[in-house]
C-alpha cells in the first residue's frame, strides 16, 4: 500500500511524564510519543506535537484542530471522542504529606480538600463524589502535587505513574502515597469523532506493534520495572531500622561481620521485594481486567474475548451474537438517590444478570453491560435469552429502602451478518444500543439505517440558511376542548422541505439543532410565527390559542427568556410554552426560576409527555403548571389495557386538584376521545381529532369540527 503522507497532529497536556513531555531542546518525548511515532512509521504519516492546557487540548480535539490525544477512557469522553484499542491501564492515588491519615477510597475523604488537574479524569471523578468547594482545580498534575507539598490542600488525586515521577523529579520528599490504587481505567488514543477511519488504521497498526513486541519494549524503556514507588515507600517505612544499622556498620571493626550482616539484609530485602512486586503485579493484572465495583471483566477483557470468539466462530462456520445493555436515566437516579445508592444498584444488577447469563459478560461502562452468546449464536435464540436479561434488569429493586424501577436499552448484533470481525460486530451492537436509548425502546437489532447520516455534515448549514430566508413551514395540530365542545387552539410544529433531500423529519434536524445551538434561532422563528398567527386570528374574530415547544437550552438561556417576554406584544394569554421533563433536568433550579419568570409575564406553561420520566411528581411539586399533557403511551392503549386507563384516570384527577388543565395526547380514534370525556379530561389531541395541517386547513377545520360518536378525523 502506498505510504500516507498526511500530517497527524498529537495533542497533550503541558507535561505528563513519563507519558509525554518536552525535553530541554523542545522535542516531544515519552512513552505515548514513542508509541505514536511507531504507529506513524507504520502508517507513513508525518507527525506534529502540540502540548498545552489540557482543557484547551480536549476542545481542540473535539473541534478537529488536532487529531489524536492520549487519555483515560470514560463514558463522558466516549460521547465526545472515538477511542483506539487501549494500550495501557493506569490507576490513581491520593498523595499527601507524610504522616497524614491514609484514605482507602474517595468516599472516605470527609471534608478534605483535594487538588486535581482541571478537566482530567480524576477531576471529573472528584466532582462526582465531593462537594464542589472541596475540589481544587489546577492547571497540571505537578501543580496539584505542589499544592500538597506546600500544605495548601489535604490531598492530590494524581495518576500513579505521574505522581511518583513528580516526586522524584521535583524532590518532594515530604509527599507520599496515602491510598491504595484507585480508579483503575484504560488509557488509549482519543480521536475526533469525524475520523473513524483513523481509529481503524491506528488499531490495525497497534495490533501489529503488539505482535512484534514493540509495545512491550516501549513499556520496559519508560516504566521502571522495579517500581520506584515501592522502593521509596519501603525506605520511608523502614528507615528507623536502616539508619541505626548503618551507624553500627560504620563502627564495626570486623569486616567479615559487616559483610555477613549486609548480605543477610540484602537477601531479606530481595525476598520481600520479590514477594511485594509479585503481589503488585497480580493486583495490577486484576485491576486491568476486572471492574472493582462488580468484579466482572471490563471492556479490554471483553474485546479480547470477543476477538477469540469471533475467530473461533469464523473457523467453524458458526454465528455469534453480541448484546450491549445500558441503564437509562442514570443521571436522574443519581440526582434523586445519590451515588452510593446508584453504585449499590449497579452491584445488584450485575449480580442478577451474571446469575442468569451463562455465557461471557462484562462491564463496558458505568451502568452498561456486554454479553456474548456463542453456542446459541442464532439471532432468534439469543434474542429470547436477551429478553430474559432485559426483564431481570428492568425488575424492581429496593436500595437502602428506596424503590427503583430501572429502564434499559439494549442493542444486538450478530457475526457474520453485521460485521466480519470483532470490532465491527461490537460497534454494530453499540450503535443499536444508542438508537434504542434515543428511541426509548428496550431492545433493537442492528440495521444499516442506524449508521450516521452523511447528510448531517451539511444539514446544519442548510438549516441556518432556511431560517434566515424563512424557508421553514409550520403546521397546526388541533386541540379539542371537551368542556366547550370546540377546537380552542393548536400545537404549532415545524416542517422543512430541503431543496435536495425533500421533506425531512423534525426528529432528524431538531436534535442536530439542539447540539449546534441553532435551536435558539429556531425557537425565535417559532415564537415570531406564533405571535403573528394569533394576531391575525384576533383580527378575524378568532380566540384560538397556540402551543409552542421549547428546549432545555432555550429555558436555560436568560437572553432567550428575556427575548420571549419582550416579544409577546400583548398576546401572552394566547400562547403556551410546552416543556418536557428532560428539558427541565438540564439545570433544574435555573430553569424553574426562568419558567416562573415566564409565567409572571402571562405565558402559560405546559408539562409535555407527563409520565415518561422518573421525576414528574417532583416537578409538579416545584412548579405550578398551567397544563399537563399526558403522554400518548398511556392514552393510546387505554381502551384495551385497564392499567393504562387507571393511570390516565388518576393523572387527570391529580392534575385537576393541582389546578392544571389536562390534555391527552395520542387520541387515535373517536372511541378513545369519548372515554376520556367520561374521565373528565379537558382537551384532546391526536390523529383521531386531526393530523397536523396547514394554516388555511386548520382555520376551516376549527370553525366547524365537533366531536361525536360518528366524527371523522381531519
Amino acid at each position: 500500500m502506498a505510504a500516507d503522507t498526511r500530517t497527524v497532529v498529537f495533542g497533550g497536556a503541558s507535561e505528563y511524564r513519563p507519558h509525554y513531555f518536552l525535553d530541554e531542546q523542545g522535542q516531544a518525548r515519552g512513552f505515548d510519543v514513542d508509541l505514536f511515532r511507531a504507529l506513524a512509521d507504520k502508517a507513513g504519516w508525518n507527525t506534529e506535537y502540540r502540548l498545552g492546557d489540557w482543557g484547551a487540548i480536549q476542545q481542540a480535539l473535539e473541534q478537529g484542530d488536532i487529531d489524536v490525544a492520549p487519555m483515560f477512557i470514560s463514558e463522558q469522553r466516549r460521547d465526545r471522542f472515538l477511542f483506539s484499542t487501549p494500550f495501557y491501564t493506569m490507576s490513581h492515588r491520593l498523595f499527601g504529606i507524610r504522616g497524614r491519615d491514609s484514605r482507602p477510597s474517595l468516599y472516605d475523604l470527609g471534608n478534605s480538600r483535594v487538588a486535581s488537574e482541571q478537566a482530567g479524569y480524576g477531576w471529573h471523578e472528584l466532582q462526582r463524589v465531593l462537594d464542589s468547594e472541596q475540589v481544587v482545580a489546577t492547571d497540571s498534575q505537578a501543580a496539584a502535587m505542589q499544592k500538597v507539598a506546600r500544605g495548601e490542600v489535604d490531598y492530590a488525586l494524581v495518576a500513579s505513574d505521574i505522581g511518583y515521577s513528580i516526586i522524584e523529579r521535583q524532590g518532594l520528599t515530604n509527599v507520599v502515597a496515602l491510598s491504595p490504587p484507585l480508579l483503575p481505567v484504560n488509557y488509549a488514543f482519543a480521536i475526533n469523532r469525524d475520523r473513524p477511519e483513523l481509529v481503524s488504521e491506528m488499531n490495525r497498526h497497534m495490533e501489529s506493534l503488539r505482535r512484534e513486541g514493540v509495545l512491550d519494549e516501549l513499556q520496559a524503556a519508560w516504566f521502571n520495572p522495579a517500581d520506584q514507588a515501592g522502593w521509596y515507600e519501603a525506605w520511608i517505612k523502614f528507615r528507623w531500622l536502616v539508619l541505626p544499622l548503618l551507624m553500627l556498620l560504620g563502627l564495626a571493626v570486623f569486616q567479615l561481620w559487616r559483610w555477613r550482616y549486609k548480605l543477610l539484609q540484602s537477601l531479606r530485602l530481595a525476598e520481600s521485594e520479590s514477594q511485594r512486586r509479585h503481589a503488585a503485579e497480580q493486583r495490577a493484572e486484576k485491576m486491568a481486567l476486572y471492574d472493582e465495583l462488580t468484579g466482572l471483566p471490563m471492556t479490554s477483557f471483553f474485546r479480547e474475548y470477543l476477538e477469540d470468539a469471533v475467530t473461533h466462530a469464523g473457523r467453524n462456520n458458526q454465528s455469534l451474537t453480541v448484546a450491549v445493555l445500558t441503564l437509562l436515566d442514570m443521571e436522574t437516579i443519581q440526582q434523586i438517590a445519590g451515588y452510593r445508592v446508584f453504585d449499590e444498584l449497579i452491584q445488584l444488577e450485575a449480580k442478577a444478570l451474571s446469575r442468569e447469563h451463562k455465557g461471557f459478560m462484562a462491564v463496558l461502562g458505568r451502568g452498561q453491560f456486554g454479553f456474548i452468546f456463542e453456542q446459541d449464536g442464532e439471532l432468534d435464540k439469543s434474542a429470547a435469552q436477551m429478553q430474559n436479561l432485559i426483564d431481570i434488569a428492568s425488575d424492581s429493586y429496593e436500595v437502602q429502602k428506596i424503590p427503583i424501577e430501572p429502564q434499559v436499552a439494549c442493542g444486538i448484533a450478530t457475526f457474520p451478518d453485521h460485521g466480519h470481525d470483532a470490532q465491527q460486530v461490537y460497534r454494530a451492537a453499540e450503535l443499536s444500543m444508542t438508537m434504542a436509548r434515543i428511541r426509548r425502546q428496550p431492545i433493537l437489532y442492528y440495521e444499516p439505517a442506524f449508521e450516521p447520516d452523511s447528510r448531517n455534515l451539511t444539514l446544519m448549514g442548510d438549516l441556518n440558511k432556511a431560517l434566515q430566508s424563512n424557508a421553514l413551514s409550520w403546521v397546526y395540530q388541533p386541540k379539542y376542548c371537551l368542556t366547550q365542545s370546540r377546537v380552542t387552539g393548536a400545537e404549532m410544529l415545524v416542517r422543512w422541505q430541503h431543496p435536495r433531500h425533500g421533506w425531512l423529519s423534525p426528529g432528524l434536524f431538531i436534535p442536530l439543532a439542539e447540539k449546534t445551538g441553532l435551536i435558539k434561532s429556531l425557537t425565535r422563528s417559532a415564537l415570531h410565527q406564533a405571535i403573528q398567527t394569533v394576531r391575525d386570528w384576533g383580527a378575524d374574530g378568532f380566540d384560538w390559542k397556540i402551543s409552542v415547544n421549547v428546549s432545555g437550552n432555550d429555558l436555560a438561556d436568560p437572553q432567550i427568556v428575556s427575548e420571549i417576554i419582550d416579544g409577546l406584544d400583548g398576546y401572552a394569554d394566547l400562547l403556551t410554552l410546552e416543556v418536557t421533563e428532560t428539558a427541565i433536568m438540564q439545570d433544574v433550579e435555573l430553569i424553574i426560576r426562568h419558567v416562573e419568570k415566564l409565567q409572571a409575564a402571562g405565558l402559560k406553561i405546559s408539562l409535555d409527555d407527563y409520565g415518561t420520566g422518573y421525576s414528574s411528581l417532583a416537578y409538579l411539586k416545584q412548579l405550578n403548571f398551567d397544563e399537563i399533557k399526558l403522554d400518548m403511551s398511556f392514552v393510546r392503549n387505554m381502551r384495551y389495557l385497564e392499567r393504562d386507563q387507571k393511570i390516565t384516570n388518576g393523572s387527570i384527577q391529580m392534575g385537576h386538584e393541582l389546578g392544571a388543565t389536562i390534555v391527552a395526547e395520542g387520541v387515535e380514534d373517536v372511541e378513545t376521545g369519548m372515554l376520556l370525556k367520561k374521565l373528565n379530561c379537558d382537551t384532546l389531541q391526536g390523529f383521531g381529532i386531526g393530523k397536523p395541517m396547514s394554516l388555511d386547513k386548520f382555520i376551516n377545520f376549527a370553525k366547524s369540527y365537533t366531536l361525536h360518536e360518528h366524527s371523522k378525523p381531519a
